[in-house]
């Protein structure tokens, strides 16, 4: 890995909202509880729903919302934004 590679990749994500709370929702499962905070957020679990359609080829869909500093933040929305903002850094290399 090319010198500073590793502090550059820190400091992205450490300065990226999605991010760093996509870190520490990862990390939060990972321990089963979250020990240091990159994002300095409260997050916490919030609904999910499941559909099932039956007609035709069934298919089954998840969603999955966190509460992060109370607001709603539909997971798909985070990981999206993430993908971007990894877009974004790559293209600085």
């Amino acid at each position: 890995m090319p010198s500073g590679i590793k502090k550059r990749v820190e400091d992205f994500i450490s300065n990226s909202k999605c991010l760093s709370i996509c870190g520490d929702i990862a990390n939060g499962a990972k321990h089963f509880t979250l020990i240091s905070s990159r994002s300095n957020c409260d997050i916490k679990k919030g609904n999910t729903h499941f559909t099932l359609e039956c007609g035709g080829i069934p298919k089954i869909s998840a969603k999955y919302t966190y509460l992060v500093d109370g607001n709603a933040l539909d997971a798909f929305d985070l990981a999206t934004a993430c993908l971007q903002d990894w877009k974004k850094f790559l293209e600085t290399l």
